[in-house]
Formats: C-alpha cells, structure tokens, sequence
C-alpha cells in the first residue's frame, strides 16, 4: 500500500478534518529528503541493513525510501535498532496525525491564552498582550497602547507573534532603557503583528547560561500517552549559537542529548544539518553537566499531559529554568512536533515499542 493510500485511510478512521493537511506534509517530508540527499548526509547502508529495514517496514508499507536511514545510519550506535528509526515521510504525515489533532492544535497554539491553559504553572513573567488590535494587561483587562507602553518601562523585553513563532521566527528583543527608539520599533512590530505576547526576558538558571549566556536555552521533552500510560520518548536541549538570543535549531543553534535516567546531558551536540560538535562549539563541553532538577520538567510534562490530551497524545514541551532552578513552561508542541534532533541524538524516538506504535497507527 502506498504512502498516500496509507494516509487516507488513517484520515478516514479519525476525526482530522482533511486530507489538505497531511498531503501537505508527505511534500514537506520529501524535501527535507532531497535536500539530505543533495547535501549529501548520508552514510551508505549494507545489503543487510537494508533487508533487516525491508523485512520490518515492508508490513507497514509497501515501498521503501531507504534515504532517512541512511541518514539517521550516521548517529545510529546499535546498528540492530537502525529499523526502528522513523522516517520524516511516514512520522509527519502519518504518525503524528494519528496522535493528534493538527487543527484543533493549531487554535490551541494561540500564546496570549497560555496564562489561561496553565494559570498555575510557572512561566515566563508576561506584561501585556495585543489581540486583533486591543491591548490587554497581564489580567486580560483592556488597557491602552500608552497603557502598554508604560508597562514595558526600564524591562528588558520580548515580543513574540502568539501564534507561528516556530524556529524563533518573527521574535523581537527591546530594552526601553537603552533603545531611545523603543517606541517606535514597538509601534512597527505592533502594526505588523495581529497577535501578540509580551513578555519580559527570561532569567535562566546559572548551569544553562553557563553554555550559552546569550539565549535561553530550552528542554524539549516528548511525551506520548499509549493506553493510559505516560511514556517520556525523549528529552534534548536546545542551545543558542554564536551569541544568538534564541536557540532554534533553524536559526543556527545546536541541540544535545539528555540521559533520562539521571539529566546528564551527552558528550555530542549536532546541528540541523547533522554536523557533530564535541559539547558547544563554543568550547564548553556538554558531557556529564547535570540538568538540575531535571526529574521535575519530567514530571510537570506528565503532569499537564492531561490537559491537552483531547488535542494531542503527542506532544513536544519546551521547558526552561529560572535562576532557582524551577521548571518554567515555554511552550507546546501538540502537533509536528520536530522528530530529527530526537532520533539523531537519542536514537528511534518510540525504541522497543516502535513495533506495538506501528501496529496501532497502521491498523494491523
């Protein structure tokens, strides 16, 4: 069965709106494959590999593009797990719309409602909002723009679109104190922008500035909840490059493994085109930093896991820590959450279970 028959069915068996969305994605997945292809990020597979890939897939589906493992075949340390990573092809289009619902998600995703979602959960301090051409205070109350403008007096400031502010696109750092032109650039952002979070700067703890001061850099954990069962899949941190304000792997920044079973973070960091640094490439070296107080961004993820789960059972959680070391909620992914920093840092994202997973996303 093709790809795209593959997807219909799965489309047909669910309550995802359309088929536009993930015809969509299978484009998109087969770009980020010619692009590996033509950059050349590959490491050549044996007859072997590909006829133990041949023997697993060939029950899901009925051709295979062996270009992914090929290229996940560069990070894979236990060559007998190399089936088990999922392709961008089959995990976008197909996986991860099973979990999830992409457009219930995408209304979801709306940040100025965040204090809302999570009114109990600590997070970046938020100063005001601006929603379809209103200004509203920390309280949700109406204020006005000279309103908002006092607000942001002497903070160190970030302004985000609410809505689409993936690889840190669209992001915008002010300090009133030290930028004479501060309301002028805040009235162009504004004019520009429909949906608006402003906030003021995160405050990270000491141990994650130490390896990149100049962004905040975030926690992505996975969660998948399987039969009643919060599963953590995978846990990386995102770091900022080069003295870049985000750490977005899209915009230069590197991203490193994490052990779950005690928050070391790994020897290795790699960029968005699988290049492989030893730690930073700024010279600080990852392995064996412990992520303080790791077991508990593990534990908030499951905690709000309830929450969303009539949207996603599969989501990607952005997690920072303040100077106190308390898990602070940046974001969440509740749909295309990114799947290749996991894979090439922690190897397949769903491991020993990946057989059961496939069985219950193809129907078999």
């Amino acid at each position: 069965m093709k790809l795209i028959e593959n997807i219909k069915k799965i489309c047909a068996g669910s309550d995802i709106p359309n088929l536009h969305r993930q015809l969509n994605r299978l484009r998109w997945s087969r770009t980020v494959i010619k692009k590996r292809v033509k950059e050349k990020r590959y490491v050549e597979l044996t007859q072997t590999e590909k006829n133990d890939i041949r023997i697993f897939w060939k029950k899901y589906i009925f051709k295979i593009d062996y270009s992914a493992f090929q290229f996940y075949n560069a990070f894979c340390t236990d060559k007998a797990e190399l089936r088990y990573y999922i392709p961008e092809i089959v995990y976008y289009p197909i996986v991860d719309m099973f979990f999830s619902n992409a457009h219930h998600a995408s209304i979801f995703d709306n940040k100025i409602l965040y204090d809302l979602y999570f009114h109990d959960v600590d997070q970046p301090q938020t100063i005001c909002r601006y929603a379809n051409g209103i200004f509203l205070n920390k309280q949700y109350q109406i204020i006005s723009y000279a309103d908002a403008i006092s607000l942001c007096k002497d903070k160190n400031i970030i302004l985000k679109p609410a809505i689409g502010s993936e690889g840190g696109r669209g992001i915008l750092f002010l300090t009133e104190k030290q930028n004479s032109n501060f309301s002028n650039e805040f009235s162009n952002y504004v004019s520009q922008n429909k949906n608006i979070l402003v906030s003021e700067v995160f405050q990270q703890h000491e141990v994650l500035r130490a390896i990149h001061p100049t962004s905040v850099n975030t926690i992505r954990i996975m969660t998948l909840l399987l039969d009643n069962q919060i599963l953590i899949l995978s846990a990386i941190l995102r770091l900022g490059r080069d003295g870049k304000k985000v750490d977005n792997a899209s915009s230069g920044g590197v991203f490193c493994g994490i052990n779950l079973d005690n928050g070391t973070l790994k020897k290795w960091t790699f960029d968005t085109h699988g290049n492989q640094y030893e730690g930073h490439p700024n010279g600080v070296k990852t392995e064996n930093i412990v992520i303080p107080n790791f077991d508990k961004c593990l534990n908030l993820c499951r905690a709000l896991v309830p929450r969303v789960m009539h949207i996603s059972k599969l989501c990607s959680w952005d997690v920072a820590l303040d100077v106190d070391a308390n898990p602070n909620l940046i974001e969440v992914n509740l749909s295309c959450g990114q799947l290749d920093f996991h894979q090439i840092c922690n190897g397949p994202i769903f491991g020993d279970l990946t057989p059961i997973i496939l069985d219950k996303v193809f129907k078999k």
